[in-house]
């Protein structure tokens, strides 16, 4: 026969606990499904514990045989009642309950603000390679750099903010404002000095050489237009 208990947390959810024994390689096992508990409030025999206790009650019968023994046969002297272990709240948290729940909120929001992030990477290079042909496609561009920004802002992640600007400034030169692009290139390049990773120094080199190239080309087709009508 399995002696049990029931466990009822703070939330008034209900489990069943099962002693096991010493053949077992542990001492307990908490059933984690949801039971009901029958009879009226006289047939059980109620004892009321904080969360701190319980962890000391669940250690002494996984360590202690004697008390695990002894507790079975209070259990066994209960054959119309039910032993129900009742979590209270402790009059004294050790642990910061709100702290800990501002701390999950930020973590999950970093979280999410990374996925969505890495979305409008994907989604914005997508647009950034069809800017090159379609001037729309580059002004779509434009806009998702605008929003990356406006999250590198909330996050407070400079290095993130000026990627953004640089990725802002591949869609001004897909849209031949080069005047627009060269003053953030420069202004981005100026803060990469200050940045230990150089990777956003190359990254500013490489985006300059397409604005040069593209500089030359669009004059270059300027002066092609001057001759055909010529």
């Amino acid at each position: 026969m399995k002696i049990s208990f029931f466990i009822v947390d703070r939330e008034q959810k209900i489990f069943k606990c099962y002693l096991l024994g010493e053949r077992h390689k542990d001492n307990y096992r908490i059933k984690a499904e949801r039971n009901e508990i029958c009879g009226t409030n006289e047939s059980r025999f109620l004892v009321s514990i904080n969360c701190y206790q319980f962890y000391i009650f669940l250690n002494e019968i996984d360590n202690c045989s004697n008390f695990k023994f002894n507790l079975a046969r209070k259990i066994k002297s209960l054959p119309n009642s039910y032993f129900v272990v009742q979590l209270i709240p402790s009059k004294y948290e050790y642990i910061d309950v709100t702290w800990g729940e501002i701390v999950n909120r930020l973590c999950y929001e970093q979280i999410e603000i990374e996925y969505m992030l890495s979305w409008l990477s994907t989604l914005g290079g997508g647009f950034s390679s069809l800017g090159d042909y379609f001037v729309q496609r580059a002004e779509i561009a434009g806009k998702i750099a605008i929003y990356q920004m406006k999250i590198a802002i909330r996050i407070g992640d400079p290095n993130l903010l000026s990627r953004c600007k640089l990725y802002f400034s591949i869609s001004l030169i897909q849209q031949n404002k080069f005047k627009f692009a060269q003053r953030i290139i420069r202004d981005e390049y100026e803060f990469s000095k200050t940045v230990v990773d150089g990777r956003l120094r190359k990254m500013c080199l490489g985006i300059w050489s397409k604005l040069q190239y593209s500089h030359k080309m669009y004059k270059e087709s300027k002066r092609n237009l001057r001759r055909q009508k010529l």
